[in-house]
């Protein structure tokens, strides 16, 4: 087997999956908690990648601030002034004049306060001097190997800590010379690492240097009281040189040589500064003021707490101030923005002001503490964020704030202050238009009104740049919709880059790229993002993590202020556990709360904490609504109702008594939900910010509905694009030409006729259609559209095939179908005449609306978190909305709907089915038993009672199929395996045993091993000839599969020729291999063959059971 080599730890490993697990273990953050979870993602990358980490040395390294250096850095010779290498890490280094000048005999002359917490290096063979005698001793192995990890991850605790630490260089260590000769190159796919990955060559050269005394010669040297001197500081407050060390020993607890003055140098205008390089830490110690490292790599004199230049009189200054008085900040507010650290999590619920903290914070940052703004920079989630930050921060120093797509163009663009050397031309941005072409032209679609055959590779190429998800496995989880992932993925890269441009998601996943290839560029953002401020931190991707921390490294001064329990864009990858486990993020991080709810009323305040009672994986938090507000029983209006259309706007009307039309918002799961709403309101004269229009009903659910409704109107005058539609949904098995002939007919009775002269089986088909169509006649007569509308689903049973259709999605990132039928029976109980019910229909849903902020607004939840209105209606909370009936994950189906409640600044309405209320009302009234509603995903379609079913049990869980057979159990869509077919007598090995197969049963097979019958279960995994597969169930009938495998390949040769696309983008041989040997009867059934996936079996399904039903 090719093994690859792994950068991480020095050795090889057999997998993309190992390396990937390297990537996190081997990390200094990620060995920093023994016990840390595993990011919130699994990938199965076992692919070969080809990767290898490489050290560059030599290159010359532009737009850099020339630094005199007496001899090369990092030189572990012995000679006076040596210094750990920093090459990768930072730009500056100290002269050798000024090492020589600060070099000292006395190990107390820098050993600084504990509260500094400097630890020193030595060589093996050293005394461990008296200031760290007892501390604990680190051991560096001689080399880069799997040992080092574990040393890396105790320097990064001390370091981030500032615990004084004791670390010992083997004598032979090659691992200084190795830091010198440069930064480290990653070049294999950003997916394969982890969201935790460090580069640990770098990480150790930092933590080797940046709060490390150097005693290897027998002198002590300080680094940064090196650097102070080069850029004019003074060792005694008189003139540059040579300063004894004071013959004081330490007899208090600073442990300072010289306690009558105290402080590392002299900066003039200031007095006396420690020279600090440990975290960001603005507090005076010993009354003494603090110049950072980060102000000294930017030339700069200046102690924390003092903007004051060298020279202009200001005196000592360094104490911690508070924001002005204009800010007016609570005290938790107040603790978050002046917390004196700069690894913090800022945990801040729903309306506690954390724009306010984030800008104020910024303020203390740059006017307080004087913090380098060309080393601060902060990270909006997206555009809007981004401009209500700038917006506040008027007249502060120039600093970046960003969005991270932003972020990530520049780094990939060269934008300044990520420049190095000469910029090439600016990328292109494509539009989402100028994706599905380029996708087009490497994959091939066929054009569809009710169908978007780009929307899953669009999905699939964003799980693998923003999840770091393995394309093999993408591919697979996507069943047949993007067949040939891990083929097209590096072509459609490839096409990016030769076309010079970047689509919305490479921004990101680009940046990575350059980040983990080029280590100037990655030292020069890192450079610019010394302190990283990111806002809504929940919302963060695994790609956007890594990101994040390639910028903020080596310190990783991240600043995260976000709120767990609103991590709701789960389908784009987010997810809570990166801020309920930010130390994984940020290593040494502190964590502060805001506690108070300023925006809604304390009836809502309380019903929303006792709803997040009810999810576990959370921060534990306080959330308390304003002091002094008070609330009644209006605060939360709950309406269990029969009609919700009609009770949602009622309560709009009310409002508008008494407040603006754009104070008013109506919020829902699904957008298609909100299309009776949004007509009812425009009826009743309400102006309406628009959200749903006609373009809805060519989805296939809604326009097999429509279509029937037409035939049921016009028995006598059909046709043959309607038939079409309405033959496959539901369901009928029909195959492709019985259909044609079917639209050929006029009539009913002409339908009938065909039946006569079909075969026994198809006539029996085409019979049913008349049956259910003549049935459908009769109801359209009675001259309800709602009663016609009901009936097709549920009595023709549309509503069951359906469904059967949203349960091969793979997640609720869009209206499921039944959502689209339930919206459809609503609209027409507004509507009830059946003739011009259609035409009403797009005339109503086209109908003009108004601007923003000039009409009611409608929207989907997760379109307006950060938003707020002093009356919102949550619409639609019922059983298989909320919780959706498709969601895998209750617990953030859980967050939706709080997100939903605390947009309501004055008052929240709450509109429900009387008889289907989601059991989310039951909890944030703290009604219902704590303990977990199930998550797991329905497969069975929902009961047809009264057409109102959504799908679940009165628990909103939906239950598995009593009736499963075991033949169809017995398949496993989701393995990458080859196949095997039982043959009596092979030779197989499993589970350690050798035997011959000597019987094949329903469950599996039974294999002889010696004396023992060995029990093997279908789709275990068995070696054959040395090959592993997996144990499949021989077809029932060999040779129907033979016959339907025939007409399969014919009909995808006829399909691809219409559609003009390549015969596998129809199915590839594997999956038509698969459906032939399964033979499947229902959609259900074919859903679960491997390639078959939600677009595949929407498109192609009916026609594949047709033609195997004929091949019987």
């Amino acid at each position: 087997m090719n093994e690859i080599r792994c950068g991480h730890c020095g050795g090889a490993h057999a997998s993309v999956a190992e390396i990937r697990q390297c990537s996190s273990t081997s990390s200094a953050v990620s060995d920093a908690r023994a016990d840390h979870d595993e990011p919130p993602h699994d990938t199965d990358a076992d692919a070969a990648v080809a990767g290898r980490v490489s050290a560059r040395g030599g290159a010359e390294r532009s737009a850099q601030r020339a630094v005199p250096t007496g001899r090369p850095a990092g030189a572990v010779s012995g000679r006076s002034g040596s210094q750990p290498s920093m090459s990768g890490v930072f730009d500056v280094r100290p002269t050798s004049g000024a090492v020589i000048a600060t070099s000292s005999e006395d190990p107390w002359r820098w050993a600084g306060p504990d509260e500094l917490g400097r630890g020193v290096i030595l060589r093996s063979d050293q005394d461990v001097p008296e200031p760290w005698v007892d501390a604990p001793v680190v051991e560096l192995p001689a080399a880069f190997d799997k040992g080092l990890a574990r040393a890396v991850a105790d320097l990064q605790v001390a370091w981030s800590t500032r615990q004084r630490i004791v670390v010992r260089l083997a004598e032979d260590s090659v691992i200084d010379g190795q830091l010198a000769s440069g930064g480290e190159v990653m070049t294999v796919e950003p997916w394969t690492m982890a969201p935790t990955f460090t580069f640990a060559r770098d990480q150790l050269a930092f933590l080797l240097s940046a709060n490390l005394v150097d005693g290897r010669d027998g002198r002590f040297t300080w680094r940064w009281a090196a650097l102070a001197i080069d850029l004019g500081a003074t060792l005694d407050g008189t003139e540059p040189g040579r300063r004894e060390p004071s013959t004081h020993r330490p007899g208090t607890a600073s442990g300072v040589a010289d306690q009558s003055e105290g402080g590392d140098v002299t900066v003039a205008g200031v007095g006396r500064v420690w020279c600090d390089g440990g975290p960001f830490h603005p507090t005076p110690v010993e009354d003494i003021p603090v110049l950072g490292w980060q102000n000294i790599e930017r030339s700069a004199l200046k102690p924390w707490g003092s903007n004051a230049s060298p020279g202009d009189g200001a005196g000592r200054s360094g104490s911690a101030q508070a924001p002005e008085p204009g800010a007016m900040l609570a005290p938790d507010q107040l603790a978050a923005v002046t917390h004196s650290g700069g690894a913090t999590r800022i945990v801040a619920p729903a309306g506690s002001g954390k724009t306010r903290v984030l800008t104020e914070r910024l303020r203390q940052l740059a006017d307080v503490w004087g913090y380098p703004s060309a080393s601060l920079t902060v990270v909006a989630f997206n555009r809007r964020a981004r401009d209500e930050l700038v917006e506040r921060t008027t007249g502060l120093a120039a600093m970046h704030i960003r969005t991270l797509n932003s972020l990530g163009l520049a780094i990939v663009a060269g934008d300044r202050p990520f420049t190095v050397g000469e910029r090439g031309p600016r990328p292109r941005m494509l539009s989402e238009r100028d994706q599905r072409a380029l996708l087009d032209e490497l994959v091939g679609f066929k054009r569809s009104l009710s169908q978007d055959p780009a929307a899953p590779w669009l999905e699939a190429l964003r799980a693998v740049r923003l999840g770091l998800i393995n394309p093999e496995q993408v591919e697979e989880e996507f069943g047949g919709d993007v067949d040939g992932l891990t083929d097209v993925f590096p072509r459609y890269r490839d096409r990016l880059k030769a076309m010079n441009a970047l689509d919305f998601d490479e921004q990101i996943y680009g940046a990575v790229e350059i980040l983990m290839t080029d280590p100037d560029r990655r030292r020069r953002a890192q450079q610019a993002m010394r302190m990283v401020l990111v806002d809504e931190f929940q919302d963060l991707t695994p790609a956007h993590v890594l990101l994040i921390r390639l910028c903020a490294a080596p310190g990783f001064d991240v600043f995260g202020v976000g709120d767990d329990d609103q991590t709701i864009y789960g389908y784009n990858g987010a997810d809570p556990k990166w801020l309920i486990h930010f130390d994984q993020v940020a290593p040494g991080a502190a964590s502060r709360a805001l506690t108070v709810n300023y925006r809604c009323p304390p009836g809502v305040v309380d019903a929303a904490r006792s709803l997040l009672t009810y999810n576990e994986h959370r921060v534990d938090k306080e959330i308390f609504a304003t002091p002094g507000r008070t609330g009644n029983e209006l605060d939360v209006a709950v309406l269990a109702v029969d009609d919700e259309t009609a009770a949602t706007v009622d309560a709009v009307v009310e409002q508008l008594t008494e407040r603006d039309p754009g104070d008013v918002a109506v919020l829902t799961r699904v957008n298609v939900t909100l299309a009776a709403v949004q007509v009812a309101l425009s009826v009743a004269g309400v102006p309406v910010v628009n959200t749903v229009d006609s373009a809805v009903l060519n989805r296939t659910g809604l326009r097999a509905a429509l279509a029937w409704l037409r035939l049921g109107l016009y028995p006598d005058q059909l046709d043959a694009r309607l038939i079409a539609d309405a033959a496959r949904r539901p369901s009928r098995a029909l195959s492709p030409k019985v259909v044609e002939w079917m639209g050929e007919q006029r009539s009913v009775s002409g339908l009938a006729r065909l039946a006569g002269r079909l075969d026994d089986k198809s006539a029996d088909k085409v019979k049913g259609f008349c049956s259910d169509l003549e049935g459908l006649v009769a109801v359209c007569r009675a001259g309800s559209a709602s009663a016609a509308i009901g009936h097709i689903r549920e009595d023709i049973g549309l509503g069951s095939a359906l469904t059967s259709l949203d349960l091969s999605r793979r997640a609720v990132e869009r209206a499921s179908h039944a959502d689209d039928l339930d919206a459809l029976l609503a609209l027409a109980r507004l509507h009830e005449d059946p003739d011009d019910f259609a035409t009403w229909l797009r005339q109503s849903l086209d109908a003009p609306g108004v601007p923003i902020g000039s009409g009611v607004v409608l929207s989907t939840i997760h379109k307006v978190k950060g938003q707020q209105w002093p009356h919102v209606i949550v619409h639609g909370v019922d059983i298989g909305r909320f919780p959706h009936a498709l969601a895998e994950d209750i617990e953030e189906e859980r967050r939706v709907f709080h997100v939903a409640m605390t947009r309501a600044s004055e008052r929240l309405t709450v509109v429900a089915d009387r008889d289907l209320a989601s059991p989310f009302i039951a909890e944030m009234r703290g009604e219902r038993p704590r303990r977990k509603l199930g998550s797991s995903r329905p497969t069975q379609p929902p009961s047809a009672s009264g057409g109102r079913s959504r799908g679940t049990t009165g628990t909103g869980v939906r239950v598995s199929p009593a009736g499963t057979s075991k033949r169809r159990r017995s398949q496993s869509k989701g393995t990458s395996q080859p196949v095997w077919y039982p043959i009596l007598g092979a030779e197989v090995h499993h589970g350690g045993h050798r035997g011959t197969v000597e019987r094949i049963t329903d469950d599996g097979v039974a294999m002889r091993v010696g004396e023992a019958l060995l029990r093997i279960q279908w789709t275990a995994e068995i070696t054959v000839d040395g090959t592993t597969m997996c144990l499949a169930q021989p077809s029932r009938d060999p040779q129907w599969s033979e016959r339907a495998l025939d007409e399969l390949k014919r009909w995808r040769t006829k399909t691809a020729q219409a559609d003009s696309v390549p015969a596998y983008v129809v199915f590839n041989d594997a999956t038509l291999g698969q459906i032939s040997h399964e033979l499947p009867t229902t959609l259900d059934e074919l859903a679960l063959c491997r390639g078959v996936g939600p677009a595949k079996l929407d498109r192609y399904g009916d026609e594949v059971l047709g033609i195997i039903s004929d091949s019987e």
